[in-house]
């Protein structure tokens, strides 16, 4: 039998291609893996979180591929942003707030995520 990759990047490329000129997009709900905190980007607390987040990735893809549902770990989405009156790059790059997220398929959900997590 022939296990179909499901691959969110080819299959939606609204979602992972910007234009050049800046538009507003209407998205559906998605899965994400996600994880937030608070320090500088080189900050070992943040590249932990990253690799944190990789790990839980793979290993729900390997859950899932061993149920005949395998996809691609899509590409890692960060957001920054400050609180307070001073400019972004103003800030102390301490007092940077961070938001990654993975993007997952329809397929994973709570049973495959609780999994990967131990």
């Amino acid at each position: 039998m022939v296990i179909s990759k499901v691959d969110l990047i080819k299959e939606d490329p609204s979602y992972y291609k910007a234009t050049k000129k800046p538009q507003l997009v209407d998205l559906d709900a998605y899965y994400y893996l996600t994880i937030s905190g608070q320090s500088a980007p080189e900050d070992p607390q943040f590249l932990g979180a990253i690799e944190m987040l990789y790990a839980v990735g793979y290993t729900i893809k390997f859950i899932s591929k061993a149920d005949d549902l395998d996809f691609t770990v899509p590409k890692m989405e960060g957001f920054w942003w400050v609180e307070g009156e001073l400019p972004f790059e103003e800030t102390p790059k301490s007092d940077w707030h961070w938001k990654i997220v993975f993007r997952m398929p329809d397929f994973v959900g709570k049973q495959e995520y609780e999994m990967g997590i131990k």
